[in-house]
């Protein structure tokens, strides 16, 4: 289950989620997903750029696990 919160514009757009983990998505979601945008690690510091495919929490395992983000293929839609 995703815990955690979402960050919106003055419109009431999703923009971002705080995950209670400590991670930060900015960007675009596709039907309340996590789409394309950045993930930022609890510090605050931009480890990820680009589209998200799948579970987010594979990118935030893989981080702790290495200390980094492989990029993926872009995925068409």
């Amino acid at each position: 289950m995703i815990t955690g919160k979402f960050i919106e514009n003055s419109l009431g757009d999703f923009i971002g989620f705080e995950y209670d983990n400590g991670f930060v998505f900015k960007g675009e979601f596709n039907s309340k997903n996590p789409f394309n945008g950045d993930i930022f690690n609890p510090a605050g510091k931009n480890i990820y750029h680009g589209q998200i495919s799948g579970d987010i929490f594979e990118y935030f395992i893989e981080y702790n696990e290495t200390g980094k983000i492989k990029k993926r293929p872009f995925l068409p839609q």
